[in-house]
């Protein structure tokens, strides 16, 4: 259950914030140094530009996921998400329900097995899930939305000199988004916490995106996984198998299970 719930709050958050920026289009590396907002235009523009994401209301995305090494490890999986900032994440096992989340009318919410549980905090799931919901459908205001985005200096990582993007959260929550020069796709993202002094290797992951395929005029990476950048190890894998736009997603489809 701890990996369920593990995965569920990436899910709901992670898989979220990367969906949203992330974009596939072959491009030239920049020559030179590149502002904030060129970079973030280039960003929008090679996933399908702002005009597409105003079309969309809702998201719906269904998939699988497994743990690399563990054949047993099978569970499906659906995110949903509306414009207004409501989310829902499902994780079941055949008809089973295992872990719930999301973000509705009230706020956050956690649903397990044994019932509705009660007083949400973790910073970085609220984080994730209230806001990414805005990434997810453009970057607008995000002074407004409770965020900031900053360039940072590029990494080169694994052979490639990245762009580096820090969007820190009004509770403190932060994480750094990798943005490649030749595809201004975001590659990965890496949360703060984790390059703290005495973190553990075992807790050292990115939340790594590929697969990338066009969904009518926007383009999203199928696959999502959880990549210790110490060992290389992958933890989790979600495969997403389908994408829908425009869904109705009403709030009794998208509130908190009692």
């Amino acid at each position: 259950m701890v990996r369920i719930k593990s995965k569920a709050k990436a899910l709901l958050g992670s898989v979220l914030l990367a969906f949203l920026l992330t974009c596939v289009a072959a491009g030239p590396a920049a020559a030179e140094p590149i502002t904030l907002g060129a970079l973030m235009a280039r960003v929008m523009e090679a996933r399908g530009g702002y005009a597409a994401l105003r079309e969309v209301r809702t998201l719906v995305f269904e998939g699988i996921v497994t743990q690399p090494g563990n054949d047993k490890m099978q569970l499906s999986t659906t995110v949903r998400a509306r414009r207004d900032g409501w989310v829902r994440v499902d994780i079941m096992n055949g008809n089973q329900r295992l872990y719930s989340a999301g973000v509705d009318g009230e706020g956050e919410w956690e649903w397990e097995e044994s019932g509705l549980l009660k007083g949400v905090t973790d910073p970085e799931k609220t984080s994730s899930a209230r806001y990414g919901v805005d990434l997810l459908f453009g970057l607008n205001s995000p002074s407004k939305r409770g965020y900031k985005l900053s360039l940072e200096p590029g990494q080169k990582v694994r052979g490639v000199k990245y762009h580096v993007i820090k969007q820190r959260f009004n509770n403190g929550f932060e994480r750094f988004l990798f943005v490649n020069p030749r595809t201004w796709r975001i590659d990965f993202d890496r949360k703060a916490k984790v390059l703290r002094p005495g973190t553990p290797d075992d807790d050292k992951v990115d939340e790594v995106y590929s697969d990338f395929r066009a969904v009518g005029d926007l383009t999203w990476p199928f696959r999502d996984e959880l990549v210790n950048f110490v060992t290389g190890e992958v933890s989790d894998r979600v495969e997403f198998t389908k994408i829908t736009y425009n869904t109705e997603l009403t709030d009794a489809v998208m509130d908190r299970d009692p």
